[in-house]
């Protein structure tokens, strides 16, 4: 009775083991979706990559611009001071609009890059993140399917003691019975 209570016993933590395992797929499986999640945050991070390049490389040609813009002003200001202080004085208002307009954009374009930067780090220690919980939660799975081999190993084993013994007990009756 007591190696059928812990054949039973056995059978019980083998039932257990699996459970945790098909708990555990499914952990591996909601992993496989962090995983798609961070593939997918890493082409984001790529595209991000991308439009920080193109912003820093639009924010240059814009600084550019601004400053031939700069020198094309000062050359017609000079010109203009000759021919009529009236019309350098409306040229440089419309000039400044620009200008003004220019560095808004400018600065809209740098407020741009910076969140774009900031998204771009925040994305990267997501996915850290997550990486380091997926190679847990593999160990983890690692460890459960070790266990439930082992348990198997011993529920085998006990159940060959089992036949084994109970074939003794029957031969050891059948000697009884002719006694």
């Amino acid at each position: 009775k007591n190696k059928a209570t812990e054949l039973d016993n056995y059978k019980i933590r083998v039932h257990n083991l699996e459970q945790q395992i098909l708990n555990q797929t499914k952990v591996d499986e909601s992993s496989q979706r962090e995983f798609e999640a961070t593939e997918k945050l890493s082409n984001e991070l790529n595209a991000l990559e991308q439009q920080n390049v193109q912003l820093k490389a639009e924010s240059q040609n814009l600084k550019r611009v601004l400053e031939v813009e700069r020198q094309d002003r000062a050359a017609i200001e000079h010109k203009t001071l000759q021919v009529l202080e009236d019309v350098r004085k409306k040229w440089a208002k419309n000039e400044e609009i620009k200008l003004d307009k220019l560095r808004n954009q400018l600065k809209e374009e740098q407020e741009k890059r910076e969140q774009f930067e900031t998204d771009f780090h925040t994305t990267r220690r997501e996915l850290k993140s997550t990486q380091t919980e997926l190679e847990s939660v593999k160990g983890v799975k690692a460890q459960l399917k070790k266990k439930l081999q082992d348990y198997k190993q011993r529920l085998e084993n006990a159940m060959q003691l089992e036949t084994k013994n109970s074939q003794s007990v029957k031969k050891l009756e059948g000697e009884n019975q002719k006694l």
